[in-house]
């Protein structure tokens, strides 16, 4: 999401609040950039939702755009472990025909056998130059985003915006769902964010 008058370019990385900050800033965003955007993200064929790209992406699209690409960029990131129940659980109820993985196995299965779509994608890959470098300058948390969300919207002169709950789900703690071997897959795939983050199951 483009937000130019903010000055900033909003990355989102899915399941991690993407929805909820995307609503709170909708009269922000630049319809024409956006436009821009999709377009260049159907005709270079790529899977996945348009509003979804990559950092990567992002710059292969804007590259002749420096009015766009020199923005400040934002995204948030997610305990891996909680996301991975959250892609799970959306997949199963909101997309099902696009993700049959998820509504034919249990969780466990589902992690065992590489989950489905961007299940597996790490907040470092999403939002780093491939080899490890981020490519946002600002990365909030899903743990303290209310927090984070008021704190950006103060540094960019932005005031009386709330940020809504959207496609949440009512569920238990995420842990229930683990065993030492799903617990042992996560950690493994998802060791840069744990690393870079401090994330602990």
């Amino acid at each position: 999401m483009v937000l130019p008058r903010l000055g900033l370019v909003f990355l989102a990385y899915n399941k991690a609040g993407s929805s909820s900050i995307e609503a709170a800033l909708h009269g922000e965003r630049s319809a024409l950039w956006e436009a821009y955007a999709r377009v260049g993200h159907q005709a270079l064929r790529r899977r996945g939702p348009w509003k979804h790209m990559d950092a990567r992406e992002f710059e292969s699209l804007f590259r002749w755009r420096p009015a766009v690409t020199s923005l400040h960029r934002v995204a948030v990131v997610r305990n891996p472990w909680d996301r991975m129940v959250s892609v799970y659980h959306y997949q199963r109820q909101s997309v099902p025909q696009k993700h049959g993985r998820a509504t034919g196995l249990d969780f466990r299965d589902y992690v065992l056998a590489g989950g489905s779509g961007s299940a597996f994608t790490t907040f470092t890959d999403f939002a780093g130059d491939g080899h490890g470098r981020l490519k946002v300058g600002t990365v909030l948390r899903v743990e303290s985003l209310d927090e984070d969300f008021t704190a950006l919207c103060a540094e960019r002169g932005l005031s009386g915006v709330s940020l809504p709950r959207k496609n949440t789900s009512a569920r238990g703690d995420y842990r229930e769902l683990y065993d030492d071997e799903t617990r042992e897959a996560v950690a493994r795939a998802f060791a840069p964010d744990i690393e870079r983050f401090g994330y602990t199951f």
